[in-house]
This record gives C-alpha cells, sequence and structure tokens, in this order.
C-alpha cells in the first residue's frame, strides 16, 4: 500500500511520528516531501514546491493525505501570519479538485484548522501584535461571543465596553479578518467532501474554549456539517498536531478486511466527564471523535475487542505536568486509584495489546503511573504510550500507535516508538525540561526559542538528565538493558518539540585492569 503525505509541518509530531507508525507494518509504503520544502516556523512552504512534489508521486497511490494549513498556507504557523488574498487561497484549493478529476482513484483526505486564539502575549507563533494585545483579543473574543448569546453580566458588560475602547483596533480587524479568509477555507473544503474530491476532513483546534472566537467558527462549521449531513465523513474535534497520525490510520484501516475495536479502562470514572485544559468538551466526547476519525470502534465487550486502550485521567482539575514534582494536587489521589487501575491492564497484558493515553497532566506523562507501571512489572509490556501536550494530542497519538501495533507486522518498530514516547513525553517534558530551561538555559544566556551557539551543551544536558531520571525511577522494567540516547533534535530551535531516538542495549561490560 502507497500513501503519499503532505504534513502540517517538519516538527516530530507532525512527520517523524508518521515515519514511525509507517515503519510498523512492512506492506505500508508512505511517501512525505522532504523536510526541507515545509518552511520553518514562520517562513511558509512554496505552493508549487509542494504541488510538484505531490503530482510527481501520485502514480500508483492508493491514498493521499494531506494539510491543507501547509498546502494552502505553507504550514501552521504561516496560516496564522499570511497575508494571502481570498482569490489566492481559493485558486490554491482548487488545484486539490483539478488533482482528483487527474487521479479519481487515488482517495483523498485532510485536515482543515480552526485558526486559534491563545490566551497569552506572545508573537512567537502568531502575528506581530499579539505579543502585546494577544490576551486582550483572547478575553474580547469571548465577551463577544457571551455578548451575542445573551449570557454577558452587568459587570462582564463594562469590562466589554472598556477592552472595545482600548483594544488596538488595526490588530482586532486583522486577526477577525484573517479568521474570516481562513474560515472559509475551511467551508470550500466541505464542499470538496460533498462533491468527494475529498473522502474525510478533519477539523482539528488547538486552545479551544467553551466561548470565544474559536467557538463562534465552530458554530458555523456544525451547522455547515449538519445540513449537508457530513457528520460520518467530518469530524470537528480538539487537536492539532496528531492530525497526520488520525489520517494515515484512517487511510491504512480502511484498506483491511475487518474494523479494528478496542476496549476502554479508566483510571477513575468522572474523568470521562471532564473537560480537560485547552479544549472545550468532556474527554469522553473526544474520545469517540478521534476513534472514529481513526476508523477504530470502540466497544463494551473486552472479550471482543482487539486491544485495551487505558486512560489515565486527572481528578477534580488538571495541572502541568512539571507541577507534579511538589504541588501535586490532592485530587489525584482522592479521586482515583492507580492500584486497581494496574490491576486491569496486567489481566490484558500477555493476551492482547495494551496501550495509555497519560492525560492525568497536561505537557506531560505522570511519574507515579509510571511508577506503578514499573512496579507492577507492566511497563516494558506495553504496545502504545503517550502523554504529551494536550489531552487530544495524547489521544490521536495513542489511538494511532495502538492501531499500528494491532495490524502492523514488525513489532520491534512499534516498541521502538513506545520508548521514545516514555523518554520523551515522560522523563523529558514532565521531568527535565523546565529545570533545564530554568536553570541551564539561563546560566548559558540562552533562552526557550534562542539556543545560539550552546544548542549541542544543551542538547547534550538534557540527554544526560533523562538517563539519569530513567535510571533513578525505573526498578523493575526493561531489566538487563540500558537506555542509550542515539540522538536529540531541536527541530523548531526551541525546548518544545524535541525529537529522540532511543535504544535498548545490554550493560556494558565492567573494565578490567
Amino acid at each position: 500500500m502507497k500513501i503519499v503525505c503532505l504534513p502540517l509541518d517538519a516538527r516530530p509530531y507532525n512527520y517523524d511520528f508518521l515515519q514511525s507508525l509507517a515503519a510498523m507494518d512492512s506492506q505500508l509504503t508512505l511517501v512525505m516531501p522532504p523536510r526541507d520544502l515545509l518552511g520553518f516556523r514562520k517562513t511558509p512552504a512554496r505552493f508549487a514546491a509542494l504541488t510538484a512534489f505531490i503530482e510527481a508521486h501520485m502514480a500508483g497511490a492508493d491514498a493521499l493525505i494531506l494539510s491543507l494549513d501547509m498546502l494552502i498556507y505553507g504550514g501552521l504557523l504561516p496560516a496564522r501570519t499570511h497575508h494571502l488574498t481570498p482569490e489566492a487561497l481559493h485558486a490554491r484549493l482548487d488545484w486539490l479538485r483539478q488533482l482528483h478529476q487527474r487521479y479519481p482513484a487515488v482517495e483523498i483526505s485532510a485536515s482543515s484548522l480552526i485558526l486559534r486564539t491563545p490566551a497569552y502575549d506572545s508573537a512567537e507563533e502568531e502575528p506581530d501584535y499579539y505579543a502585546h494585545c494577544g490576551r486582550a483579543i483572547w478575553q474580547y473574543g469571548i465577551y463577544r461571543d457571551r455578548d451575542a448569546q445573551g449570557l454577558l453580566t452587568a459587570e462582564e458588560q463594562l469590562e466589554y465596553q472598556r477592552l472595545a475602547a482600548e483594544l488596538d483596533s488595526a490588530a482586532r480587524t486583522d486577526f477577525e479578518q484573517r479568521r474570516q479568509h481562513n474560515i472559509a477555507v475551511t467551508q470550500a473544503a466541505l464542499e470538496l467532501v460533498t462533491d468527494g474530491v475529498l473522502a474525510c476532513l478533519l477539523i482539528p483546534q488547538d486552545d479551544a474554549s467553551p466561548f470565544g472566537y474559536t467557538a463562534m467558527d465552530q458554530r458555523q462549521l456544525y451547522r455547515a456539517i449538519a445540513a449537508n449531513r457530513l457528520q460520518d465523513r467530518v469530524w470537528l474535534h480538539p487537536g492539532t498536531d496528531e492530525s497526520g497520525c488520525t489520517l494515515l490510520t484512517r487511510a491504512w484501516l480502511t484498506r483491511q478486511p475487518t474494523r479494528l475495536k478496542f476496549a476502554v479502562c479508566w483510571s477513575n470514572q468522572a474523568f470521562r466527564q471532564f473537560v480537560p485544559e485547552y479544549e472545550d468538551r468532556p474527554f469522553e466526547e473526544s474520545l469517540l471523535s478521534h476513534s472514529r476519525a481513526c476508523g477504530i470502534a470502540l466497544c463494551d465487550d473486552p472479550a471482543n475487542a482487539d486491544a485495551l486502550l487505558g486512560i489515565n485521567g486527572c481528578g477534580e482539575v488538571m495541572q502541568e505536568g512539571w507541577m507534579q514534582q511538589n504541588n501535586k494536587a490532592l485530587s489525584y489521589y482522592r479521586n482515583r486509584s492507580l492500584t486497581a487501575f494496574c490491576d486491569t491492564l496486567a489481566s490484558w497484558i500477555g493476551g492482547k495489546p495494551v496501550g495509555i493515553a497519560d492525560v492525568a497532566f497536561s505537557n506531560g506523562g505522570e511519574r507515579e503511573l509510571i511508577e506503578m507501571l514499573d512496579h507492577h512489572r507492566l511497563l516494558d509490556r506495553l504496545s502504545a504510550y503517550a502523554g504529551w501536550n494536550t489531552a487530544c494530542n495524547t489521544l490521536g497519538t495513542v489511538l494511532a500507535a495502538l492501531a499500528f501495533a494491532c495490524r502492523g507486522d514488525r513489532p520491534q518498530q512499534a516498541r521502538n516508538f513506545m520508548l521514545e514516547r516514555l523518554v520523551s513525553d515522560w522523563a523529558y517534558q514532565s521531568e527535565v525540561r523546565f529545570a533545564v530551561q530554568e536553570t541551564v538555559l539561563p546560566a548559558l544566556g540562552a533562552s526557550y526559542a534562542q539556543f545560539g551557539k550552546h544548542e549541542a551543551a544543551i542538547l547534550a544536558t538534557i540527554a544526560t538528565r533523562v538517563k539519569q531520571c530513567w535510571q533513578q525511577t525505573l526498578h523493575n522494567s526493561f531489566s538487563g538493558q540500558q537506555l542509550v540516547i542515539d540522538e536529540v533534535r531541536a527541530p523548531f530551535k526551541r525546548m518544545s518539540g524535541l525529537a529522540f531516538t532511543v535504544s535498548l542495549k545490554p550493560p556494558s561490560s565492567p573494565s578490567r585492569d
């Protein structure tokens, strides 16, 4: 099977993850552009180069999966900062319709993001004006949405009027016009689904909230989806950087003779209805949407399932991963039992594949879970694990990894990906990253997104500390083997989104004098 892929950008989750998944099945060939064609940060990829690459590889392809944000705008960050006219945007989308006419047998699936509205002042990934009025724009959008629905309190109405008077009007106008242009592209993509050009469409969103600009865009799209009865071909849910994994998994699974089924177990039942940080709906609703988008069915009877998906959720609040070391909320202990969770996992492991979505914290896996899995000698028997960034980033990643672990024919590749997720999502993001960011970087005169001449030294320090964390925490797992970090890369030259290449090897023989 040959799948051509145009990813969202060149970061590990959007590029390396797809390569790792495809490597789990010897019958799957994944074709992606070289990284240097995909732009860098706010520098967009060239449309002509992307389309030329796709057309050069369509012959013999079974499917094309692509990010419309990369195709139309040149990448994720350019989608937020571009100055393309509506005419130029729609002309680029028309190219996709023409491609379908030339290759009608190639199934095309795509993703198109809802433009995010972060709740902070930073222009690192947004237009320049977001550095001084980003949070004000976010708050204004919430008030505007609530006002339109008649939900503003008297106090909020006064604050809304004050903010409207003080907010940079040029910045607000540009932000709103940009949203209008981008949402028009997604609406046009819905028409491609209706016309059969696209087999399915993902509409992911990050930094979502119940009210605001994102919610206003959602309403338009939900109405269009319902009006055209596209609910079984279009999925709108929280997430972003996992969308390539979802499209790849769906394109691969839909060509297999039987539907893949997962049973689900929870570390605590209350998490099913919990709304995670940076998201806008109960987690179970996201689980239903993401699994269906992947082409995976959820079932209640474990005996009829192909694999078990464990969901490790939080209690009454969700904290950031780095906070668990010294300030872990009491509800993490009161509202769930990791011992009972491990007992359920233990009854499955060895019979069918087991994966864990570690979503108790945002931006990092949970140390206590890792310790408990190690204590019960379950960690090195998992088939899939993820615990990075937002809950739905993790969810989409582990659904894909567990699917390929079930149906792929290269178990060692699945194991390697699981090891890399443990190293990156737990050891680095929760245990190592912020200590390095707060102490090592300032001492070198570096910062989160400015490594300068110290990049090699910073990455070497990270590798050393990750290995130390691994050795100090794991006492019963991967016995007789030591973690080797073969490479650490920072594709976007910043502390987030590092790529780890790791392996396990027998301990070095002791030296003899």
